[in-house]
């Protein structure tokens, strides 16, 4: 990808056949969107990142690294694929500046650790697996959760604006 380096925006979606996407030598990319491409890794290196969506099918395993955009990844979503609990720990720590994180339909999550000076939004959407979370954000403005039971451990609400939480009941056979 490093033949059009002023590229700001960039979707691949049902990108079929494609099994690795390494992004680099984009110096200008700001917004990167992968949906439904089935891949088993993506590597990001940009600079000026500023928002990263991934949404994969619930059971295909995809290894994510983004070894650029510390300082200016500002929004991240991941929506099903194998996100990791590690992967989402090394966010936290990685990527000082995010300010929205949303999980959707990540079921190898189970211990969430957020730690973080500047998220203002947190998305949780879990039906499976999920057992503890852990949220330290002192800025944290607006939370938003839909699963089967709720799994917060410590979250200071003290800075919420806006809370949605939806439950789901469990069917048992």
């Amino acid at each position: 990808m490093d033949r059009s380096p002023f590229i700001r925006n960039l979707s691949l979606i049902n990108c079929q056949g494609i099994s690795k996407l390494h992004v680099f030598g984009l110096v200008h990319l700001k917004n990167l969107t992968v949906v439904l491409c089935k891949l088993d890794r993506v590597i990001v290196q940009a600079p000026n990142l500023q928002f990263f969506r991934y949404a994969e099918g619930p059971d295909h395993p995809c290894e994510i690294a983004i070894l650029d955009g510390y300082n200016t990844l500002q929004t991240l979503k991941l929506i099903g694929g194998t996100i990791t609990d590690q992967l989402i720990r090394d966010v936290s720590y990685k990527f000082p500046n995010i300010s929205e994180l949303n999980f959707t339909e990540c079921h190898n999550l189970k211990n969430i650790e957020i730690q973080s000076e500047k998220l203002k939004k947190f998305t949780l959407s879990q039906r499976k697996n999920l057992e503890k979370v852990t949220i330290q954000a002192p800025k944290l403005l607006t939370y938003e959760f839909e699963g089967d039971k709720m799994p917060f451990s410590s979250t200071d609400p003290s800075s919420l604006e806006r809370a949605r939480l939806s439950f789901f009941l469990v069917q048992l056979f």
